[in-house]
């Protein structure tokens, strides 16, 4: 502060001071602003810790969906009994043992022509054309008397749509270089014909391996395929043809991906509570504090997942499958035990983890009381099942030949009956879901059909680590989450106090410029004072001179 009035306190003898200002400027600040700096500091560490929190947590939730999505439970393992064989299993394929008894590798038609003493060798002593025929089309490639076999390799990759690949090998010796003709795909289909000419005669082409199939037996049954890999028998799997004989290709679910994604929810989980415990406690012997010791949003993290933890479903809890809470609060995993269930029914696993969905088959029941009207037709699309029109010519509208027209149509899922001691008409969709009908309401309501969707009934019941994961998704997902929420809190908090603490400042320095300028002019007044005291006392003291 010092600066402007720099020779405050000269005339005070330094009572009124920057010195002094200064002094009670720093007390000043010490009571306003220094509980202000406490408090942000504060909000300070809360935000930090609850970063820490809050990414331990999008961690086991990271876990917690992984175990809580079917697909993980799709996965497969596929190994071979056996080398004639290769192969990989999409996720989703049926879990099999399937045998391969290999005949015959697929194979290309390769031709070698004669050798030449370089690349740069003609081959022809005329204009001419090599005619190719491979899969039921024919290639015609111009030759001159000038072309080297490096052209005519180049001419023909060329112009052979991709389907003959030529290529020059130097096989050592007197004239190495040969031209190698290969069809580009495996297959009896893919044999290249030569045609008879000249210039053929000339390049001398021998054949040295013939295009063929592949032939094996699946499972018993004969099965021819142009190339070595196949994807069409099942889908999602490929087999690979190595050699003749015979391979067992075992598909299974892939348990150690599930065991692995457990042990990492239990790793997680166990991060997270060791993180709560820690910021929750309180040390009763160094009287310290946790950063969110009595915070109940936090301390609410724990209890929520801990209840899920202890849910039963279906007669079954977590410790069925190899999970247990152990004395300290923490997860431990039993990986002998999870494996024992695994093999015993994975499909129980599945449904104890990621739920059940139970769909009841739909039915539309209608009791016949209804006369045949012989000038009523349903034609066009009078009446429309799940998407389908369903026709009757006039005089055979009735519920129990539209019952036979619906199931002539084979509509997926959907079959009707009608019982004729009974009388009663069902339209029955076995899987659920919706029956759709649609069409001329005039005309159904005469059989007693209405237009409209019925939906069948469905039992779903919400998986182990389903409930984990929508707990979790509620801490920290989207605006309305409650750690979000409780960040939001802080962050406000934070803008609140230092909006505070800057107008306290302001406050302050205002104060003090202030003070300042009233003690530079009591200053100036006691210099005033103090000089016409001098001057007095330098009259008095030379009157007493002069009377001495």
């Amino acid at each position: 502060m010092a600066g402007a009035l720099s020779s405050l306190g000269l005339g005070s003898q330094g009572a009124l001071s920057y010195d002094v200002i200064d002094k009670l400027k720093e007390a000043d600040k010490a009571a306003v602003i220094n509980p202000i700096d406490k408090k942000l500091e504060k909000l300070q560490t809360e935000k930090k810790d609850l970063s820490v929190i809050t990414t331990l947590v999008a961690k086991l939730k990271t876990s917690a969906s992984s175990l809580s999505d079917e697909t993980l439970y799709l996965h497969r393992n596929t190994s071979v009994n056996g080398d004639s064989v290769s192969a990989t299993a999409s996720p989703g394929v049926a879990v099999q043992d399937i045998n391969i008894d290999v005949k015959s590798l697929a194979k290309r038609d390769i031709y070698e022509s004669k050798g030449f003493d370089s690349k740069s060798s003609t081959f022809t002593d005329k204009d001419d054309t090599l005619t190719l025929k491979i899969d039921s089309q024919e290639f015609n490639i111009e030759v001159n008397s000038s072309m080297t076999i490096e052209e005519l390799v180049d001419k023909i990759n060329d112009e052979t749509d991709g389907k003959i690949k030529a290529s020059i090998l130097n096989t050592g010796g007197d004239n190495p270089y040969k031209i190698i003709l290969k069809s580009a795909e495996t297959g009896a289909d893919n044999k290249i014909e030569i045609g008879d000419s000249d210039v053929a005669n000339d390049l001398q082409f021998d054949q040295i391996e013939e295009a063929q199939d592949a032939t094996f037996t699946y499972n018993g049954i004969n099965i021819t395929r142009s190339s070595n890999e196949v994807k069409d028998l099942i889908v999602g799997l490929t087999i690979n043809l190595e050699k003749t004989g015979e391979s067992v290709i075992k598909i299974e679910q892939d348990k150690d991906l599930i065991s692995d994604t457990l042990k990492d929810f239990v790793k997680n989980y166990n991060e997270l509570m060791s993180n709560l415990n820690e910021t929750i406690k309180y040390d009763d012997k160094t009287k310290q504090a946790g950063t969110f010791q009595g915070n109940n949003t936090i301390i609410s993290i724990k209890s929520e997942i801990n209840r899920d933890l202890l849910s039963v479903i279906d007669g079954k809890t977590m410790t069925d499958f190899g999970l247990k809470l152990n004395e300290g609060g923490l997860l431990e995993f039993d990986k002998s035990k999870f494996d024992e269930k695994m093999n015993e029914d994975p499909q129980a696993v599945q449904e104890f983890f990621v739920g059940k969905t139970t769909k009841y088959p739909t039915t539309i029941a209608i009791q016949d009381k209804y006369e045949t009207d012989d000038e009523l037709e349903l034609s066009g699309n009078d009446f429309v099942l799940n998407g389908k029109a369903i026709t009757l010519p006039k005089g055979e509208v009735n519920l129990k030949n539209l019952a036979k027209a619906i199931n002539d149509a084979d509509i997926d899922g959907v079959r009707a009956t009608y019982n004729d001691d009974t009388k009663r008409f069902e339209i029955i969709k076995s899987t659920g879901g919706d029956v759709i009908i649609d069409g001329d309401p005039t005309k159904l309501t005469k059989i007693g059909i209405n237009t409209g969707v019925v939906s069948g009934k469905v039992d779903q019941t919400e998986g182990f680590f389903t409930k984990i994961n929508n707990s979790l998704k509620n801490m920290i997902s989207g605006e309305h989450s409650s750690l979000k929420m409780f960040e939001k809190s802080i962050d406000d908090q934070t803008k609140k106090l230092s909006k505070e603490r800057e107008q306290s400042l302001k406050r302050l320095d205002t104060r003090y410029e202030i003070m300042a300028t009233k003690f530079a002019a009591y200053d100036s007044l006691i210099n005033q004072m103090n000089q016409q005291f001098q001057a007095l006392q330098m009259q008095i003291q030379s009157e007493i001179n002069s009377k001495q």
